[in-house]
């Protein structure tokens, strides 16, 4: 598990740290988060070879940061069959929860994600997330494994007031700009861009 803020040098906050130690307190602190929609990643592209996964999906994850105009919360988990030693490999894949002021648009996850992934079989699939279905535990039931890639977003907190780190200069900048997104008038996002799944959870 890496401990800094995806794609920078910084660590996470203490706060936002403490989820990392055990299983029970990983589901509680990230069960807060009003999660909006549980997605699947398949990469279809026959051309990504595996060196190639994890970078196909940090690049993803900087398309999504870059094109969606508020803050946005995630949590994901990579993901093979073989893991499991079950007789039938699943190739890699990611599993995702995201969350927005402004709710994702599930068109731009899906078009960015093909952009990289490919367009074959069905490289991504997308679902409203229902909190009684157990989606969370199930991004991260693999991430007691010493070989489980996942990670979050640098923002958790800044949906939980009670939690925001306040202490220096950096943190209070990072607050007021949330701040000034989630108030800001910001073009609704298309929740139903793409059709939606029936609510199971596809690569189970």
């Amino acid at each position: 598990m890496n401990t800094f803020i995806p794609n920078t040098q910084m660590p996470h906050t203490s706060q936002e740290h403490s989820p990392l130690n055990n299983r029970a307190s990983r589901l509680e602190y990230f069960s807060t988060i009003p999660w909006q929609l549980f997605s699947t990643h398949f990469i279809t592209n026959p051309n990504a070879g595996s060196e190639r996964w994890r970078s196909i999906w940090h690049r993803y994850l900087a398309r999504v940061r870059a094109l969606h105009r508020d803050t946005l919360a995630y949590i994901w988990s990579e993901e093979s069959r073989s893991v499991h030693d079950d007789l039938h490999r699943v190739p890699v894949h990611y599993h995702a929860l995201w969350f927005s002021n402004n709710a994702p648009d599930t068109r731009m996850l899906a078009n960015e994600w093909n952009s990289l992934a490919g367009l074959g079989g069905k490289p991504i699939e997308i679902d409203s997330y229902d909190p009684c279905r157990d989606g969370l535990a199930y991004v991260l039931k693999l991430a007691d494994r010493d070989d489980c890639h996942w990670d979050f977003s640098n923002n958790l907190s800044l949906f939980l007031p009670e939690g925001v780190d306040l202490s220096n200069a950096q943190c209070r900048r990072r607050n007021r700009r949330h701040l000034g997104r989630a108030n800001g008038v910001l073009p609704s996002a298309c929740v139903a861009g793409i059709r939606l799944t029936d609510g199971t959870f596809h690569g189970q």
